[in-house]
């Protein structure tokens, strides 16, 4: 119910940021005058920034206890502040939002109207992203493919706006995965989960640090991180190949041996041998993702390092 959730955590993952967070916190603080039932505490992780906003971030939870901080050692990725953010939160949902204001605060309330009518998990989806087209079009198609393969229902279109109560919270803080996609995550257990549709705002200031590369990179280990598709393709491959080689060798017994028919042999041969070696060189690559997700948990490194915090005493802003 509503009523249980007595507060929030806004958890925000900061890359060179510096122009977008006074905003960002002067439109959380205008959420939070409009309801003071929900109490509301903001943790900015600063993920490896090189400008100033952790001079900044130091600056404002200076003036507010309900402003805290996180900085890591280096840049972890988005999806690994995000955990860092859950690690820290001590309320009963939390939110994840990025600074650049594309995602207004103020939806937030939507989000928690579904969580009064049950939800564990509240999902924001886009309805138009203003994207470039081939962005849009390789977006689709990872979609469509991880629809047909993976073991996790995702919303059409995906999702990077997200809230989560106690449940959900607790379950990232015992469930750890190295090159994780934290939404993917989220939504694999099965918890209650809604969705709605919101317009993205244009960003507030600045350029948008996730790069096409970035985007290429979580959709590779999203498709092998919840997906084992790939490794039955490999077997299914094999055996289709061997029983094709053996068909072939049986007519090529046949056109020589019995009808005495000569078989033309080096196109053929060198026909075979490259789709043989690329078949083999793309099962090498497939199995080498797996390992590499295998040998990353195997090494037991932690996931993130923090450089500073600040330690301040817990008071979510709306008390009275």
């Amino acid at each position: 119910m509503l009523s249980e959730i007595k507060s929030l955590s806004f958890i925000v993952p900061c890359l060179n940021e510096e122009e977008n967070i006074p905003e960002f916190v002067k439109q959380v603080h205008a959420l939070q005058a409009q309801n003071y039932s929900i109490k509301y505490e903001m943790i900015f992780v600063d993920d490896g920034s090189h400008d100033k906003s952790l001079k900044i971030l130091r600056e404002l939870s200076k003036k507010h206890n309900h402003i805290r901080y996180i900085s890591l050692t280096r840049n972890f990725g988005s999806h690994i502040a995000l955990l860092a953010g859950v690690d820290h939160c001590q309320t009963d949902a939390a939110v994840f939002i990025p600074a650049d204001l594309q995602k207004n605060p103020s939806l937030v309330k939507t989000m928690l109207e579904h969580v009064s009518k049950g939800a564990e998990i509240v999902i924001g989806r886009q309805k138009k992203t203003k994207t470039g087209l081939m962005t849009r079009w390789l977006a689709s198609f990872f979609y469509f493919v991880f629809e047909l393969v993976g073991n996790v229902t995702l919303p059409s279109g995906g999702t990077d706006f997200i809230l989560i109560t106690r449940r959900p919270i607790q379950f990232l803080r015992e469930n750890r995965e190295y090159d994780v996609n934290i939404f993917m995550l989220l939504l694999w257990p099965g918890f209650r989960s809604a969705t709605f549709e919101y317009s993205e705002e244009k960003r507030f200031r600045g350029k948008s640090k996730w790069t096409f590369r970035k985007r290429i990179s979580l959709a590779i280990d999203s498709f092998f991180g919840f997906s084992s598709v790939p490794l039955k393709m490999i077997t299914r491959t094999g055996i289709v190949l061997a029983s094709g080689s053996f068909i072939f060798v049986l007519y090529i017994v046949v056109e020589t041996s019995i009808l005495g028919s000569p078989v033309p042999g080096f196109p053929t041969l060198v026909a075979i041998i490259t789709f043989g070696f690329g078949i083999t060189f793309l099962a090498l690559g497939m199995i080498a993702e797996y390992l590499s997700q295998v040998l990353s948990f195997s090494r037991g490194r932690p996931m993130y390092l923090v450089s500073e915090i600040n330690e301040q005493e817990f008071q979510p802003r709306g008390e009275k």
